[in-house]
């Protein structure tokens, strides 16, 4: 009778490109995490010099590239849009919720402290009373409907619709 060989769990060699794979990879996420670091750093430094009332002001703007400039422009929108109030912003649009609404999209403008909700209803009564909801005194004010329309291609027929709203106590 023949030998069986039930080794079901053989160990394998890892063959030596998996593990150069693996160290060429790390040592890339950390150059990407040293240069995030170095980043943020700049950002924090240029952000603190701004804030800084000087009386060289101009003179220093003259001397800072335009592709700096504009990067640190763009940084400090995404710096304010992590800044948002979100949990808030998040609970005021979840308590007016109705299963005869579905959101598509939740717009955020951070300057205006402004809010556009876009979304789709069974009926306009459903929309309605979504926006008195959003109304009811807490987080979101000035709420209005700003658009709505009937989707003609659609069996269903149901409503799209924007809402603007404001948060917070407003600029």
């Amino acid at each position: 009778m023949k030998r069986l060989d039930l080794d079901l769990a053989r160990r394998r060699r890892v063959p030596f490109g998996v593990w150069m794979m693996l160290l060429v990879g790390g040592v890339l996420s950390i150059d990407a995490l040293l240069r995030a670091a170095a980043l943020g750093d700049e950002i924090e430094r240029a952000a603190s010099a701004s804030s800084a009332p000087r009386s060289g002001a101009r003179v220093a703007d003259a001397r800072i590239d335009p592709a700096l400039a504009k990067d640190l422009r763009a940084a400090e929108q995404v710096v304010q849009r992590l800044a948002l109030p979100w949990d808030e912003l998040f609970r005021a649009v979840e308590t007016a919720a109705s299963e005869r609404v579905a959101l598509l999209a939740i717009e955020p403008d951070a300057q205006k402290r402004e809010l556009a909700i876009t979304g789709e209803a069974l009926d306009y009564f459903a929309v309605l009373t979504y926006v008195a909801r959003l109304s009811e005194p807490g987080q979101l004010s000035d709420v209005h409907l700003v658009r709505h329309e009937t989707k003609q291609d659609d069996p269903r027929r149901p409503l799209t619709f924007t809402i603007a709203a404001r948060w917070g106590a407003g600029p």
